[in-house]
């Protein structure tokens, strides 16, 4: 089995116009967004991967106009691509309805399971807004973030459900989990200065349900990575027969990426850089201290055995 495949994450596509740009763990640069998409393609299609696969927040504001611009980007790779949703794709009342079809699946449906080169990736659709009172809103309603109303983002029990069915019928194929938010232990909060101010949100944030996602990838002996964004940092962390793989963004410093390569019964994860080192430049803000998102050695070069 020979089986290349690129991961990404965070993009945060928004159709080109007027922007400011924002700051993160360093500065975010909407304002480059086309020199971005063309880095990105070139990037990507260099190394010939058999498919692309994409962690959520494919666009920063949840507009059909973002959804369209970030496809025409990704259109122009010269392979497949598989995206699923992030919170920030999901601000809008109907979206899912509106932008599923567009992207070739079952209208309102943002889970799904594919079988690419012999293996089965499970798509998962973690940004349903959770309520406080229990309830899974399908967009964000904003006055009831502001009063705090919500738990955060996660799967539909309905979504759970259907997880379970696929691990069923997986038999003993290894198989992949694809989601925005990571699913596995917090990282260690880094020692040094921080931006933004108040780091802490970011650090707590976790998928509702997370526990019962947990339990459900480890009960069964043949998931074997899940790979995840949102915190716009590297991450690889191995538990429990897991590899779990967190990917930086491509709005910001480091503007890098995953390339994974199976042979036979082993998978190695090596991390690549966009093509254009100025974007890198531009983003960096030193006096902050975060060049610490580009991660440890072992959160940028991993290889584990699938057998």
């Amino acid at each position: 089995m020979r089986i290349s495949f690129a991961v990404i994450a965070d993009t945060h596509f928004a159709a080109p116009g007027p922007r400011q740009d924002g700051e993160w763990w360093n500065k975010v640069l909407f304002s480059h967004s086309v020199e971005i998409a063309k880095a990105l393609v070139t990037t990507l299609n260099s190394p010939s991967p058999d498919f692309v696969i994409h962690c959520g927040d494919f666009t920063d504001d949840s507009n059909e106009e973002s959804f369209h611009f970030g496809k025409g980007v990704m259109d122009q790779l010269s392979c497949p691509y598989f995206i699923t949703l992030g919170n920030h794709d999901t601000w809008n009342e109907g979206v899912r309805d509106a932008v599923a079809p567009v992207f070739g699946l079952t209208s309102g449906r943002f889970h799904y399971a594919r079988t690419l080169g012999g293996l089965r990736f499970i798509f998962l659709d973690c940004a349903s807004w959770m309520s406080k009172d229990g309830k899974a809103w399908e967009h964000l309603d904003w006055n009831l973030y502001r009063e705090g109303g919500y738990l955060g983002i996660g799967p539909t029990e309905e979504e759970l459900q259907w997880l379970r069915r696929e691990l069923d019928n997986s038999g003993n194929k290894p198989v992949f989990i694809v989601t925005h938010m990571p699913i596995h232990a917090k990282p260690i909060r880094p020692p040094s200065g921080f931006r933004p101010p108040s780091p802490k949100y970011h650090f707590n944030e976790y998928c509702v349900y997370n526990d019962q996602l947990y339990s459900i990838i480890t009960h069964y002996g043949n998931v074997k990575a899940v790979f995840a964004g949102d915190w716009h940092f590297h991450d690889i962390t191995y538990h429990e027969g897991i590899l779990h793989c967190t990917t930086a963004s491509l709005i910001e410093f480091p503007f890098e990426l995953r390339y994974v390569q199976i042979r036979n019964d082993r998978m190695s994860i090596t991390t690549l850089g966009l093509c254009e080192d100025n974007l890198r430049e531009a983003s960096l803000v030193e006096e902050w201290g975060n060049q610490w998102v580009v991660g440890w050695e072992k959160d940028r070069e991993y290889s584990i055995s699938l057998t």
